[in-house]
């Protein structure tokens, strides 16, 4: 396999300190007391919040993004298609992946339709994520990712693509990638998220047509993907039978690996001994498979390559933290 192709949105992520995001939420503080974390901004604020992020250590974010370029560090082919905003944002967000290496296959739109914030609290830094509606919620198109298909080819996308108005140019992509060949990956995060689980019906539809390789994700959201609320032997075989290639991550207590109706436990790399839900940890841990994939490597080994990246994003962030 030669080269990756994502499917994203336009997003900029930040990883900052509590005390720096405390203007941020003043903005937001009264939905977030009653448990609210994803906003809906007026332009004021979206500009106020991108000065921020300017000022920041941001990156181009979202899983796709974020796996596109941990493999294009490590010398990897990717390519990123999209559709971006013509204007500040969009500009951040492509010079990031650019710096990183990755082909853009984007098309520039001014059709803006408002700004969505997603605050996040780790138990390392606060999360921040800005993306705006107008550039995520344009359709792909089939015709122009056609020639980046191929039996050497991944295709990779997130959970968060499939939902409407974006659903049936996902699905019709993928179809087009299974006819012609390459190897298709979906991360699900997201997909246990109350608001996004019904709007799912696009990916539901590959899972039951079994169209996918690759699943990964963490254990509550493949959980709600089988409908299930406990890992136990009946979620397990359900968990395995999603696609041939399946890898759940439960943060310190490992993951597990699933491969022709088997299933393993691959322990934290090194004994992890800060916490792991961090960000970027999952998507460095998605990448390092499917660049072990590329390279020909088992199923395994290719995992073990993930959990050993996970690890060295942990300690980056942890590190980062503490000084």
């Amino acid at each position: 396999m030669k080269s990756i192709v994502g499917l994203g949105r336009a997003l900029v992520d930040a990883c900052i300190n509590d005390e720096d995001i405390i203007p941020i939420l003043k903005l937001l503080i009264g939905p977030i007391e009653q448990g609210h974390n994803h906003f809906l901004l007026d332009d004021d604020q979206a500009k106020y919040i991108l000065s921020r992020l300017k000022t920041e250590n941001f990156i181009a974010g979202g899983s796709v993004a974020n796996t596109l370029r941990y493999c294009s560090r490590n010398g990897k082919p990717s390519v990123f298609v999209g559709t971006i905003g013509n204007d500040e944002l969009g500009s951040l967000f492509l010079s990031e992946l650019e710096r990183d290496g990755v082909n853009l296959q984007v098309q520039r739109t001014d059709k803006m339709t408002g700004f969505t914030l997603f605050c996040e609290f780790p138990r390392i830094g606060s999360k921040i994520s800005l993306f705006y509606y107008g550039a995520s919620d344009t359709p792909f198109s089939v015709d122009s990712i056609e020639g980046l298909l191929g039996s050497d080819a991944i295709l990779h996308s997130s959970a968060y693509n499939f939902v409407s108005p974006l659903d049936r140019s996902v699905i019709d992509i993928y179809l087009r990638a299974q006819e012609k060949g390459s190897f298709r990956s979906v991360n699900i995060s997201g997909y246990a998220k109350q608001n996004l689980r019904p709007k799912m019906n696009a990916l539901r539809s590959l899972l039951d047509q079994n169209i996918l390789n690759l699943i990964t994700g963490n254990s509550s959201e493949f959980l709600a993907v089988v409908g299930r609320n406990e890992l136990n032997d009946e979620s397990l075989e359900l968990i395995g039978n999603l696609a041939s290639m399946v890898l759940m991550t439960m943060a310190e207590e490992g993951s597990i690996y699933f491969e022709n109706k088997g299933y393993k436990t691959i322990h934290p790399y090194n004994d992890v001994k800060f916490p792991v839900y961090v960000v970027g940890a999952g998507d460095a841990y998605t990448s390092g498979i499917i660049q072990g994939l590329m390279d020909g490597k088992p199923f395994f080994e290719s995992c073990l390559g993930g959990s050993k990246l996970a690890y060295l994003k942990c300690r980056e962030v942890h590190e980062r933290s503490t000084r």
